[in-house]
């Protein structure tokens, strides 16, 4: 997604891609179980959609229960950047875990983490423009960017 622009990132979020999901019901072992299915189009190409990444008060305080702290979120998503977007995703969402995790398209795996980084910024106080500018970072070169920028305190 190359389409930031500081009014979008500031009223809206950081846009992503993710993949459409379908619920199956059955029973295992006699207990009701929710399968998500990634839907797919022409292809076998899954069907996705936009969606933007933005915390606000009720989400940051859900993470922060969920993680501990703003610092220990900011180390989970450093140390496994991956489970930590998928709860990220099912807090902000009011979502299932499980739903959220089909929903994660790997060719878009980077672009999470990056969203989550820069959105948590974001709500910390970094400047939209500035967020612009530091969206195509690596990974690791942005949550020290970030980190600096828009320090969190406990």
């Amino acid at each position: 997604m190359s389409d930031y622009t500081p009014a979008v990132l500031r009223n809206r979020g950081v846009p992503v891609t993710i993949g459409l999901t379908r619920a199956e019901h059955e029973v295992r072992d006699g207990k009701p179980f929710t399968r998500w299915i990634l839907e797919r189009g022409p292809e076998e190409l899954p069907t996705s959609t936009i969606v933007y990444v933005r915390f606000d008060l009720q989400v940051i305080a859900d993470i922060e229960q969920s993680f501990g702290s703003s610092k220990a979120f900011l180390q989970a998503l450093s140390d496994q950047p991956w489970p930590t977007v998928r709860t990220a995703f099912a807090l902000m969402f009011e979502r299932d875990e499980r739903d959220v995790g089909r929903s994660l398209l790997v060719e878009h795996a980077d672009e999470y983490a990056r969203a989550v980084v820069v959105a948590w910024s974001l709500a910390s106080g970094l400047d939209p423009q500035r967020a612009v500018e530091i969206l195509e970072m690596p990974l690791v070169e942005l949550v020290a960017t970030i980190e600096a920028a828009a320090p969190v305190t406990d």
